[in-house]
């Protein structure tokens, strides 16, 4: 009778041994519509990202965290990757990348009263920017800054750039369309939300991507595990239905003329 009983428990443990090297944990921050806790599915990347992953057999658990802890700890190791992230030759030293999951389309926010023409940055001369801290933006982005182009106030949320904004002490704010918009309703709805608007140059469109940690020798398994679940979501046509829906939660078209 003992000996069936160690038995079962060590058939269990190896069960339970399996689960866990079948299931990752992944770091990501606040940035809805894209990823937030308070959404459904965690939010449209880590919707995607889950769906890739389980048609390869692997599970995944978020854990939410400011954007810099994030990075962090995946860099360390102690989760075993993050997401999304736009590319940098650093990022790409402590991390393995994945196929591009989505495109991001960054432009100028700012008041309708404070129209102005975009074409390059030396059009902002003079000018104060509103920008997220630990995010990454185009080259140019800091060279404007480097050389006194432009003057950058660098804030830790959507909001906080809203606000600054909308208070007439930035003159714009650089961010991702979607997330723009749905900090506008989230933040502005009924308030002055018919006040903002976007510039329609795009500043830059920039590939989003899966970062898993160096730290785990598996790991470069996992990335190629979950570019074959992307490439089979999106040719099942679950990809663009889940883009569509996660964009029906954010009516630009109603804010912009």
């Amino acid at each position: 009778m003992h000996r069936c009983i160690r038995l079962i428990l060590l058939v269990f443990t190896g069960c339970s041994c399996y689960v866990c090297a079948e299931t990752l944990t992944l770091s990501v921050g606040e940035y809805p519509p894209l990823d937030s806790p308070d959404l459904p599915h965690n939010g449209l990347i880590p919707r995607i990202v889950t769906a890739a992953f389980r048609l390869e057999g692997v599970e995944v658990e978020y854990k939410f965290m400011p954007w810099p802890r994030a990075y962090e700890e995946s860099k360390e190791g102690r989760v075993h990757g993050t997401v999304q992230w736009l590319y940098s030759a650093q990022r790409e030293e402590e991390h393995y990348f994945s196929d591009p999951i989505m495109e991001e389309s960054y432009v100028w926010f700012y008041l309708k009263t404070n129209t102005f023409e975009w074409q390059g940055f030396e059009d902002l001369k003079g000018m104060t920017v509103g920008a997220r801290q630990g995010f990454t933006y185009n080259t140019e982005f800091y060279q404007a800054w480097d050389n006194g182009t432009i003057d950058v106030n660098m804030l830790g949320s959507n909001k906080q750039n809203l606000d600054m904004l909308f208070n007439d002490r930035i003159d714009v704010f650089i961010e991702q369309l979607d997330v723009g918009y749905f900090g506008i309703l989230d933040n502005y709805y009924g308030k002055g939300s018919q006040q903002f608007t976007h510039h329609p140059k795009p500043i830059f469109i920039k590939n989003n991507h899966l970062l898993l940690s160096r730290q785990f020798e598996d790991n470069l398994t996992y990335i190629d595990k979950f570019n074959k679940g992307l490439k089979r979501l999106k040719a099942n046509g679950k990809f663009q239905q889940y883009v569509n829906e996660s964009r029906q939660l954010i009516p630009v078209n109603h804010l912009v003329e």
